[in-house]
């Protein structure tokens, strides 16, 4: 059988995204910690109150986040350029595809909750938070786009080795 291009295109790209991920989210663990006692210094030189261990906090779960999220692009995406002409293996891309959904979700809800604390910290410095429900529901949609087009290459996978026929033949 050929490669599915809708599994397979999608694959190279997610190795790419998780490679550049892991190694950038890896290194903003270990730089996090600078960061913040800069912030730190400046903020007690302006006479500002902020809780800066709970910033360092989030920015060190979105870092794990990060990494988890992108050794996951990492794995899927090998899978996916391994079985994208293996229809029998389509089962493992389709619950790998799963698993990049859900952790577009729990990105979404850290968003969420990050977008929140920050609005707090501009507010108590006089100034506006310009993140909001909306981009986070358009990077949402982006983060979606790939695992989406893997799952439905997998899609197509199972139903040819089921022997039925697909309308997204790529």
């Amino acid at each position: 059988m050929e490669k599915n291009k809708l599994i397979f295109v999608p694959a190279i790209i997610l190795i790419v995204f998780g490679a550049i991920g892991t190694i950038s989210n890896t290194i903003g663990v270990f730089n996090a910690g600078s960061l913040l006692r800069t912030l730190q210094s400046l903020m007690s030189y302006a006479s500002m109150d902020v809780d800066v261990d709970s910033i360092l906090t989030m920015l060190k779960v979105a870092a794990v986040i990060g990494i988890i999220d992108s050794l996951i692009y990492l794995i899927a995406g090998i899978m996916g350029v391994k079985y994208a002409a293996v229809p029998e293996k389509a089962g493992v891309c389709f619950k790998w595809g799963l698993v990049m959904v859900a952790m577009c979700v729990v990105n979404f809800i850290f968003t969420l909750i990050s977008n929140n604390k920050l609005s707090a910290l501009y507010e108590s410095i006089g100034q506006t938070s310009t993140s909001g429900m909306g981009s986070a529901i358009v990077g949402l949609a982006i983060g979606l786009i790939l695992p989406v087009l893997y799952i439905l290459g997998a899609k197509q996978n199972m139903s040819a080795n089921s022997g039925e026929t697909s309308d997204f033949n790529a």
